[in-house]
């Protein structure tokens, strides 16, 4: 009976990650270069089922190995490339390959994302809005005090005169599973010995990177989580009357 309540128990508190995860998925499903999140699960803590005697404990039978609980192993972020996509617009660039765009943020940490939509500020810098200024390779932020710009494949960008203004760093990661996920798809590198020296991603001008979230991958996702959900809550009531009733009928025996 009590196995049955842990089981139960633990199960439902995995399910509402899991739901917590997809919902986090879904919400970001339109951001331009998100990177969706994985949840695996795990059983903690296996013990050996042993059979024993009513009173006789001395003569045991090991019949297998169970496991109590199951719960969130661990929460991994999958950067697989997401479709470009065309958009005509000049200040929009996708990036195709490993790496990722730097954003000195308002706040003064540097953060780094797939998220090409640019805008210009005020002062003509380009910039991710609500985010910070896109860091260019000479490590400053990149002032075009216009849009009426080309880009290569290098993120060389220029007037329509041919004149340069600056070119789009690309950062690439040894390994991407250090980095640390924030808000609004934006990543920090805590380890500067993690940044590779070179990278062979190439910018794709006037695209965006979709989000690599599938839509009927996450509605599928939502709605096995919610059943599953659903179906321990009802067991557990039932164990609940169960164990109700059991104990009313043991105080009318005594």
């Amino acid at each position: 009976m009590q196995k049955g309540f842990y089981d139960l128990t633990s199960g439902m508190l995995t399910q509402n990650r899991i739901l917590n995860n997809v919902s986090d998925n879904l919400t970001n499903i339109s951001t331009p270069g998100y990177k969706r999140d994985e949840l695996v699960t795990t059983t903690f803590h296996e013990q050996m089922q042993i059979r024993t005697g009513n009173t006789d404990k001395s003569n045991r039978t090991d019949l297998a190995d169970a496991s109590m609980l199951r719960t969130v192993d661990e929460v991994y972020t999958n950067f697989e490339q997401g479709f470009c996509n065309d958009t005509n617009r000049s200040l929009d660039f996708a990036v195709q390959g490993d790496a990722f765009f730097e954003i000195r943020g308002r706040d003064g940490n540097t953060y780094y994302t797939r998220n090409g939509s640019f805008t210009l500020d005020n002062d003509g810098n380009l910039q991710l809005q609500n985010i910070g200024l896109v860091i260019g390779d000479d490590d400053n932020p990149i002032n075009l005090m216009t849009d009426k710009i080309t880009c290569d494949s290098a993120g060389n960008i220029t007037d329509l005169n041919g004149n340069p203004l600056g070119t789009i760093k690309l950062v690439t990661f040894n390994d991407t599973d250090q980095l640390l996920k924030t808000a609004e798809g934006m990543f920090t590198n805590p380890d500067a010995g993690n940044i590779a020296e070179e990278g062979d991603s190439i910018i794709k001008w006037k695209h965006l990177e979709s989000s690599n979230t599938e839509l009927t991958d996450v509605i599928t996702d939502m709605i096995t989580a919610q059943r599953a959900f659903q179906s321990a809550s009802q067991l557990l009531r039932m164990y609940d009357e169960v164990l109700n009733q059991t104990v009313t009928e043991i105080s009318r025996i005594g």
